[in-house]
């Protein structure tokens, strides 16, 4: 797959959090007709933690506000546990403060649900290439 000027020899393995099936499952059609690799859902940020854990996508694509634990503080956990993942949040809410935050999180970036397909495999991407590995062992 060729997006922009980059070239994937595989696709990129992403997990999508969303309390909202529908977006979970409309998101997750979308972009495996575009060459991403959907290896998991959760519902929210707790069933993130467990589902990062075992399918270690290179992206996760995370909502901002969901039950039991929101995506911020997910986003949080998520990078304290897997320092090398990146997490692109993709939210309904525009709110500068809720970016801001997000990003502190250590969130990669921050997109408002309903961009474009093209532009969110291209952030997808960019995060799966720009990811900090950990060092060898």
């Amino acid at each position: 797959m060729t997006v922009g000027q980059e070239t994937l020899l595989e696709p990129v393995r992403v997990v999508i959090v969303d309390d909202v099936a529908d977006v979970r499952d409309g998101l997750a059609r979308l972009l495996e007709r575009l060459g991403i690799a959907v290896v998991g859902v959760a519902a929210d940020g707790l069933e993130a933690i467990q589902v990062v854990a075992v399918m270690r996508p290179q992206v996760v694509i995370m909502d901002l506000r969901m039950p039991r634990m929101d995506g911020i503080a997910a986003t949080r956990e998520i990078l304290a546990r897997h320092p090398g993942m990146a997490v692109l949040m993709l939210s309904a809410y525009g709110d500068e403060s809720l970016t801001i935050d997000a990003l502190m999180a250590g969130a990669h970036g921050y997109l408002l649900k309903g961009v474009p397909a093209r532009e969110l495999v291209t952030a997808i991407v960019r995060a799966a290439a720009s990811r900090v590995r950990p060092p060898a062992r």
